[in-house]
């Protein structure tokens, strides 16, 4: 699916999508010839996890850096690690 496609399944804007991708929050998306980005179920489920991850009423108690670097691992697809994170934080 296209930037356009995955921002309009996690309800923010296609800039938000390019910025998660940039700061890690999603796996490197595969490219087009034309140089567009190719997102997959997987990038969108890491979207579903950064956009929870990062609602307000989560974030309290300075947690937003721990919640930064859960949704990184993920990003990552190192989901074992972004388990045993959160496990740690709960």
């Amino acid at each position: 699916m296209r930037t356009s496609e995955i921002a309009k399944l996690s309800s923010v804007h296609p800039n938000t999508v390019r910025l998660y991708e940039e700061w890690g929050y999603l796996s490197p998306a595969p490219r087009e010839p034309n140089g567009y980005s190719v997102y997959s179920e997987l990038h969108l489920k890491q979207m579903k996890i950064a956009r929870l991850a990062f609602r307000q009423e989560f974030i309290r108690n300075n947690l937003q850096k721990q919640a930064s670097r859960i949704v990184r691992l993920s990003g990552q697809e190192k989901f074992k690690a972004s388990l045993q994170q959160s496990t740690e934080i709960l």
